[in-house]
């Protein structure tokens, strides 16, 4: 191994002993707590039980094995592959794996009309896809004609088409990490802006990205914690292709911690995911999907116990004054209410905590 230990400049951190990756981020925590779990799928968010529940050895494992088949498949690195997936175990971990190869992540969001995936398709090139069953009967054709070669089918919803199931396209491949020059600086995804003026626009993301805005969240959101890696996290908003995946997954996973995934906004499986998991930490979206998530929560005290809850993250809306109050009620005094705003595809965005401020917060 050559180590340069003379030059302060110009340097190139891409061996794997050095390197920043989003691949690396289930193995760097396999060093210390190998059977910590990594993601627990809600009953809706995998498609077979081997997949419902993962320690960071056993997801290292799987994102290899991702992104071994992705390589033996043909795929080169740089190469684009597309996700049309909702959240699930398998997308989360083949988004890893992508990057682990050294190729580039494409989730796009599956409600997007059949014109605009095939504007992507010309756009990006995408070497692979990896479906949903869900969204299979609408996206195959489209695939097909742009000439997209489908990976594997994640199981989870009806199909009609035959394709290789991700269980199937996994099986038998390597669990060693594959050997590719990775940078910082590589892009390893790209994130499709909503199109609200225009055609929806590809944010480009690195690895050294991702890795701050990770740590940036993880700071947030490990706050009330003895110690970073007690960190349990939910969601059942969209993390795959919307830009969450840099700020509640990431931010768990470079805290050592949990990830806690559902498949899609369903306030009384949040309430009672909180409750089984005892998360720490919860990204709820809107005002109005805390407000939903508390009032289930107060309505069943019986059934419901969020007291484990020390932070509740929201956006995109605006705010009652009673919220806050509201919230203690279900989860005790020790919660914060913590606002992030900002341009949805940078992660960087404001903080605003209303426990600091409530006379602004009122």
């Amino acid at each position: 191994m050559s180590i340069d230990v003379e030059n302060l400049v110009g340097r190139r951190a891409d061996q794997r002993w050095n390197r920043v990756s989003v691949g690396d981020l289930f193995e760097r925590n396999t060093w210390v707590r190998p059977d910590h779990p990594a993601i627990i799928g809600q009953p809706d968010a995998y498609s077979a039980p081997q997949f419902a529940a993962l320690t960071y050895a056993q997801a290292d494992e799987l994102a290899n094995r991702v992104a071994n088949r992705l390589l033996a498949d043909g795929a080169g690195r740089g190469d684009r592959v597309l996700l049309y997936c909702s959240n699930s175990v398998e997308a989360l971990v083949t988004m890893v794996g992508i990057a682990k190869a050294g190729l580039v992540a494409v989730p796009v969001n599956p409600m997007l009309a059949d014109s605009v995936l095939k504007w992507v398709i010309e756009l990006t090139e995408p070497a692979a896809a990896i479906v949903d069953a869900e969204f299979a009967d609408r996206a195959v054709p489209v695939l097909d004609a742009g000439g997209v070669r489908i990976s594997c089918i994640i199981e989870i919803g009806e199909s009609t088409t035959a394709q290789t199931s991700f269980e199937e396209w996994v099986a038998g491949t390597s669990p060693d990490e594959p050997d590719v020059d990775i940078h910082g600086d590589d892009i390893w995804s790209l994130v499709f802006t909503s199109g609200t003026t225009a055609m929806p626009k590809a944010s480009m993301n690195s690895h050294v990205y991702s890795y701050f805005s990770a740590y940036s969240y993880g700071m947030s959101v490990t706050r009330g914690l003895n110690y970073e890696d007690e960190l349990v996290t939910i969601t059942h908003l969209p993390i795959i292709f919307h830009c969450g995946h840099n700020s509640v997954p990431f931010a768990a996973f470079i805290s050592g911690g949990t990830l806690v995934l559902g498949r899609r906004p369903d306030s009384r499986a949040i309430a009672e995911g909180i409750t089984r998991t005892k998360a720490t930490s919860a990204w709820l979206g809107s005002p109005a999907w805390v407000d939903e998530v508390v009032e289930t929560a107060l309505a069943d005290p019986e059934t419901i116990d969020m007291s484990s809850l020390r932070v509740a993250m929201f956006s995109w809306g605006a705010m009652r004054p009673m919220m806050a109050g509201r919230l203690r009620e279900a989860c005790g005094a020790d919660v914060q209410l913590l606002e992030v705003f900002g341009q949805t595809e940078s992660m960087s965005c404001f903080r605003f905590w209303p426990g600091r401020e409530p006379e602004k917060f009122s």
